[in-house]
């Protein structure tokens, strides 16, 4: 299926897991509306002009981290907000 926005992609679709993957502007556009955060970090200098947003340290906490030669996996849950 192909959709031109975030919105039209989620139409239709029965409550579920979804994964976003990329890129950058994707990650920024959908961030917002996720629950989890499950992030590879490979390990090495590399260049390049996109990257993953920031993440608000207020809005995740990180949940598990695994170390691997080659790169780091890390799972992020967000945080509960309450209303003030």
């Amino acid at each position: 299926k192909i959709a031109n926005s975030i919105e039209d992609a989620l139409k239709g679709h029965k409550e579920g897991m979804y994964f976003v993957i990329g890129g950058e502007e994707l990650y920024r556009q959908t961030i917002d509306r996720a629950d989890e955060i499950y992030l590879t970090i490979v390990k090495g200098e590399f260049e390049g002009d996109a990257w993953f947003p920031k993440i608000d340290e207020g809005k995740w906490r990180e949940t598990e981290s695994r170390d691997h030669s080659t790169f780091t996996f890390k799972k992020f849950e967000s945080t509960p907000t309450y209303p003030t």
